[in-house]
């Protein structure tokens, strides 16, 4: 807390922009597929590279249970979502990565595992 009030005032002083990166977030991701709600557990780690590589998003439950998936449970978008977030990477953020990649991945992926 001291850490996060010190680099708050070092912040207002010289306008340096704070970036955390090697964060670990972790969180739910839902999907509704036949009147059945699939909810499994996402987490993600910012890259040191962000804004220029997109965010390596995990699912752990299904690693393993589908093809475009590494190992550890990483969703595979390097086809589709990796030209598009290389296209409009500085504008882009962590809200885009979940709407323009895990969403279209959950909504290709589930139906396939659920039937």
């Amino acid at each position: 807390m001291i850490g996060l009030m010190l680099n708050q005032m070092k912040m207002a002083q010289s306008k340096i922009w704070m970036f955390l990166y090697h964060v670990r977030w972790t969180g739910k991701c839902w999907i509704i597929y036949n009147f059945v709600r699939y909810e499994f557990d996402l987490q993600f780690e910012i890259p040191a590279t962000y804004p220029a590589t997109p965010i390596e998003m995990e699912l752990p439950e299904l690693d393993g249970k589908t093809h475009k998936m590494y190992r550890g449970g990483k969703i595979c978008l390097d086809i589709h979502f990796a030209p598009l977030w290389a296209k409009h990477q500085p504008k882009l953020g962590i809200a885009h990565a979940l709407a323009s990649a895990l969403g279209p991945w959950l909504a290709a992926e589930i139906p396939v595992l659920a039937d």
